[in-house]
């Protein structure tokens, strides 16, 4: 079979990124379409890439006993559902970005375009080492995108930097035993199953599941999402942090926790344990953000925990909802940042007690930004719903006293979720304008900017009503990969066959058609108006500006609750701020041993090269 497809699907942008990114400014517009039509081939490619399952392309570079350092590519069904989407994404991010971006045209959209890269890379890398490079590519180019929002956003790309290279430095480290520390050594990835008998190989399945957790934002590896989305240019938080990372993160923890490993009832009661406290915990503190992006980015670590719930589960149903919810917190997320950008270029702020009002002069974006809020929600039938409908009934029978906790901090967490987005679509949209909105009279966005939000907004409504076409076309199949077997027809049934959305849709449609009558009904009785005054003066509407972040305010003071906003106001929870505390104490340690004597220099140099040679003459030893 032909592979050039696949030799050139990471290299087209590579080569189209290195253009772009020396394209001068008077050149923008050049750059755009380049970086538009790329990501386009790349929807393109991923689609053709279905008639090349099982095809591989591999490219050795440097062979070192069991490591092979080098190009190895294979076309997996699951991994093909992550290219596709990161293509999609990547083409309506470059649509998006004609209208949004006008300053660093070059260095931003080559990063873009280096990300892809990295991210199909990743999704088709069937050797860890190569899978490892990808990996790190997608860090450095978070860094580099995150770092552009200019001096507000350098602390957060440091701390994004710094957390997803503990996790990258994780993956290193579990490649290394999984390489010299496990029996029948390999780095193929579709060899790797390896049954979780020893306490090494249970150190190597963690050191693995740290780093998709790092990658996907899962507590307590989560604190990095919020400082990017504090001085990170919208556009790529909506890329990265909300979809892209989210696919990769959980891309790898699901071939780690179902195809690597066979994971013990100990290791996935980890997980289901990490999942609920990431749920609860992380839309708690989104409840008390007043700033959009903020809130966002803790909503975008809190879904995460459906993901690492329904994987924790080890069934069908739970596997399902999990890889379903994956796709359609991309979606839905993604949709949500970028009608927070859409706000933030038109209003110049994000800051909810400043807003308000939009929904008349922002129509499109209003639409979209509530059809992705309630699909976040999990409210019917929205896309939203229907994955974690899986999840909850997987959660219900797991083998475990622990169900009925899990369960409920999933539904508790949806609750949550749906009256902390209450308060954004009040505060942005359906409240009464500030004096401040009302001067400025923002309009809605250009067509540049509309049209992905659309298209992210259809996909929630489509993959909620439709389920089943999702479900038949991308997570059965990616069975294939993580099972290594096609399940069986009454497998599957039992996968479409659980919801059945079309009659709770049709239910729902005449639910409204009977709520917009009673509506219009109403509205022939007259009401009495008049205008407000206080002490006989009449005051202007505008100044009786109520914000949504008043609707939770007494959330923090409220019995149970006062302690755990404070420890988290105080970063008690942030794993970055408690590493920085013992790390400058070892680094003081370190400081001791630089007496500046060369001979002691030399001395460690040698002792480290020599422990790297025991270990890569071992396998060849044995």
């Amino acid at each position: 079979m032909d592979n050039s497809l696949l030799q050139w699907i990471m290299l087209v942008p590579v080569i189209a990124g290195a253009l772009v990114f020396l394209c001068p400014r008077r050149l923008n517009k050049l750059a755009h379409l380049l970086t538009l039509g790329t990501s386009i081939w790349l929807v393109i490619a991923a689609y053709q890439l279905k008639s090349h399952i099982g095809s591989n392309w591999q490219w050795n570079w440097l062979e070192l006993g069991a490591m092979v350092i080098g190009v190895n590519l294979k076309v997996s069904q699951f991994g093909l559902v992550i290219v596709g989407f990161t293509a999609l994404f990547g083409a309506l991010l470059s649509l998006y970005c004609i209208g949004f971006t006008t300053e660093k045209v070059g260095k931003h959209n080559s990063y873009i375009l280096w990300t892809l890269a990295g991210a199909i890379g990743a999704a088709l890398a069937n050797n860890l080492i190569f899978l490892l490079i990808c990996w790190e590519i997608v860090t450095l180019m978070l860094f580099l995108l995150i770092g552009l929002g200019g001096e507000q956003a350098k602390q957060g790309a440091f701390k994004s930097f710094t957390i997803l290279g503990l996790g990258d430095a994780a993956l290193l480290l579990g490649i290394m035993i999984m390489l010299f520390g496990l029996s029948n050594p390999t780095l193929a990835m579709d060899q790797l199953h390896v049954t979780v008998d020893s306490p090494l190989a249970i150190i190597c399945f963690l050191l693995f599941a740290v780093a998709a957790c790092a990658k996907a934002g899962a507590m307590p590896l989560h604190t990095w999402i919020p400082a990017a989305a504090e001085g990170a240019p919208t556009d790529v938080m909506a890329f990265l942090p909300a979809a892209l990372d989210k696919l990769l993160g959980i891309y790898l923890l699901a071939r780690v926790s179902l195809e690597f490993f066979v994971l013990t009832a100990g290791l996935k009661m980890l997980l289901l344990i990490v999942g609920a406290v990431t749920i609860v915990g992380a839309v708690m503190l989104a409840m008390v953000q007043h700033d959009l992006k903020k809130l966002l980015s803790f909503h975008a670590i809190s879904q995460v925990g459906y993901m690492v719930l329904g994987i924790g589960t080890g069934s069908l149903l739970g596997i399902a909802g999990a890889l379903f919810h994956m796709i359609n917190n991309a979606i839905y997320k993604s949709c949500l940042f970028l009608a927070a950008g859409a706000v933030e270029k038109k209003a110049g702020t994000t800051d909810l007690d400043k807003l308000g009002g939009l929904a008349r002069a922002m129509p499109w974006t209003f639409v979209a930004c509530a059809i992705s809020a309630l699909a976040i929600s999990g409210i019917p039938p929205l896309n939203g719903f229907t994955s974690k409908w899986l999840i909850y009934q997987a959660a219900l029978d797991v083998p475990s006293r622990l169900a009925p906790v899990l369960v409920m901090a999933a539904i508790f967490g949806s609750a949550l979720t749906l009256a902390s987005f209450v308060k954004v679509v009040h505060s942005v949209f359906l409240g009464s304008p500030t004096l401040e909105m009302s001067r400025k009279k923002p309009t809605e966005v250009s067509s540049w900017m509309k049209v992905p939000m659309m298209v992210l907004a259809v996909l929630c409504v489509v993959f909620g009503v439709f389920a089943y076409m999702p479900m038949e076309s991308y997570i059965i199949p990616s069975f294939n990969t993580l099972l290594s077997r096609s399940l069986t027809e009454s497998e599957i049934a039992e996968l479409t066959t659980l919801w059945r959305p079309t009659l709770a849709t049709g239910l729902l449609v005449l639910g409204l058609i009977i709520g917009i009558v009673i509506f219009y009904l109403g509205r022939g009785f007259k009401i009495r108006r008049t205008r407000t005054y206080i002490g006989g003066e009449r005051l202007p509407q505008e100044s009786f500006h109520y914000s949504g972040t008043g609707f939770y305010a007494t959330v923090r003071n409220l019995p149970g609750l006062k302690g755990f906003y404070q420890a988290a106001s105080q970063q008690l929870f942030d794993l970055y701020k408690i590493l920085g505390f013992f790390g400058s104490g070892l680094l003081e340690r370190f400081r001791l041993l630089h007496s500046g004597a060369l001979t002691l220099y030399v001395s460690w140099v040698v002792l480290g090269l020599l422990i790297i040679l025991m270990f890569l003459i071992g396998p060849r030893v044995g």
